[in-house]
């Protein structure tokens, strides 16, 4: 089932989220040519340099169907990753949304600039709990959210060349009142940052 995403038709509606699946080109690769049904496959989360994250075990089931992860942002850092993205032979009707971190505006922006010309889309993490001053520490801050966004958003390879991507924010809900009221504030800020309705995942 055909449908679009971001100005790209797609050859389904559903995706891998970045996490615990697509962590190696290998597993993309199959991702890609065995699920059609799979239109957008989100990267793991790429920073700037390599980062071994947490020791393993990192992945439980809780209850039955429901599963945990503090993988703590396992990734081979930019230029790597970017290496093995160029290696995927990705057809016209799929998306790669490229997860991607850093731990201020200035690592957001090094790692977009990186890995935006082998993307189809960034997803910026900023939901992550498992990793000191990353993700989540940083999205619970709307000014800092909006200030990420429009910072990646500006970036130019030339004195004419924007990358194009387009962007997503990844970005952790609360249930209290007091951060429900930071949510709407960063929705407002997103959406002057990206100055577009922003596409926004809310993950629990």
């Amino acid at each position: 089932m055909k449908t679009a995403f971001l100005g790209k038709t797609v050859s389904g509606p559903f995706t891998i989220p970045s996490g615990i699946v697509s962590t190696a080109p290998s597993i993309i690769q199959r991702i890609i040519d065995e699920l059609p049904e799979v239109g957008v496959t989100t990267t793991k989360s790429v920073g700037p340099v390599p980062r071994t994250g947490n020791r393993e075990p990192v992945y439980s089931q809780y209850a039955p169907g429901c599963f945990v992860n503090a993988v703590g942002l396992t990734n081979p850092g930019a230029e790597e990753a970017r290496k093995g993205f160029e290696s995927l032979s990705i057809p016209e009707d799929r998306f790669l949304l490229v997860s991607i971190f850093g731990g201020s505006i200035e690592e957001f922006v090094s790692v977009a600039k990186i890995l935006a010309p082998v993307a189809d889309g960034l997803e910026l993490n900023l939901s992550c709990p498992h990793a000191q001053g990353y993700g989540m520490a940083m999205g619970q801050d709307p000014e800092m959210v909006a200030a990420i966004v429009s910072a990646v958003k500006a970036i130019r390879f030339s004195a004419t060349e924007w990358a194009g991507c387009p962007v997503v924010v990844s970005y952790r809900r609360h249930s209290s009142a007091f951060v429900l009221s930071k949510r709407s504030r960063t929705n407002l800020l997103l959406a002057v940052a990206v100055c577009l309705p922003p596409t926004i995942v809310a993950r629990r």
